[in-house]
């Protein structure tokens, strides 16, 4: 059994088997796709998206690709789904999940790394973000 599988969810935040997203299909050319609701793994999250924000990044990366050449590999990812500043509720956790519950609004910010620096982890909880 795959830890997917074990993800825990909520009935009060049903989870669709299917969504909506904007795919890059061509530099320059998004359309509108049916794509599949991936589940958590062990120490994964899902968020409903709520709201996002298109920033210089987005717009490069959907006009040239993406900017970090990870290993080398080529710049332009067919069917990537552009965005990576967004808000959103936790609906799912991963198994080994224990610092988030279903339902805490999140905020998210996710950048592509080079390969070389220590990765690091950005989602803030709104009620940190609240003066």
């Amino acid at each position: 059994m795959d830890a997917a599988a074990k993800a825990k969810t909520s009935p009060d935040f049903p989870i669709p088997e299917k969504m909506k997203a904007w795919v890059l299909v061509n530099p320059g050319e998004l359309k509108l796709a049916e794509k599949s609701v991936p589940m958590p793994r062990r120490a994964e999250v899902l968020v409903r998206i709520d709201a996002v924000a298109i920033c210089a990044t987005d717009l490069e990366i959907i006009d040239h690709g993406s900017p970090a050449l990870i290993k080398g590999g080529m710049p332009f990812n067919k069917n990537f789904t552009p965005g990576h500043e967004y808000m959103g509720t936790v609906v799912a956790l991963g198994p080994a999940v224990d610092e988030y519950r279903i339902g805490q609004r999140v905020t998210v910010e996710i950048h592509a790394g080079c390969g070389q620096a220590v990765p690091r982890r950005h989602v803030h909880r709104l009620s940190q973000l609240r003066t």
